[in-house]
């Protein structure tokens, strides 16, 4: 394997620049943490997560934090995503797939709406 220059770590730095800071907690206003635990990996989670950070990197949601948590506790529901919005009550969304994580962006992180109808009821 051969080494790589100086300017070659700058260029992969940049690259990943933005989703490192997806993670960073600093002057956020809003929360999405996708459940990524063995039983959320096995139904689609890793591409829910992936999607969501697309779609706030390509939008240039500094104000969105996107991360990742082990399993939140309802196995029925998976792939789960939290949402926690300033000023909103916390929400937790069931079966997620690819297009419910672009609508939950859209509608209840930037919207403010809640999207009742996918909401994990305990």
């Amino acid at each position: 394997m051969s080494k790589l220059t100086l300017e070659e770590l700058r260029r992969m730095r940049d690259e990943h620049r933005v989703t490192v800071e997806l993670r960073d907690s600093d002057n956020k206003t809003a929360q999405i943490v996708v459940g990524m635990g063995t039983t959320g990996l096995a139904k689609g989670a890793k591409k829910v997560f992936n999607v969501l950070c697309d779609l706030v990197a390509e939008k240039q949601l500094v104000e969105v934090m996107v991360r990742q948590s082990g399993a939140m506790g309802h196995p029925d529901f998976e792939p789960t995503v939290e949402v926690v919005v300033e000023g909103m009550e916390p929400a937790l969304y069931g079966h997620v797939d690819e297009a419910l994580a672009t609508q939950i962006l859209e509608k209840h992180v930037l919207g403010r709406t809640v999207l009742t109808d996918h909401l994990v009821k305990n």
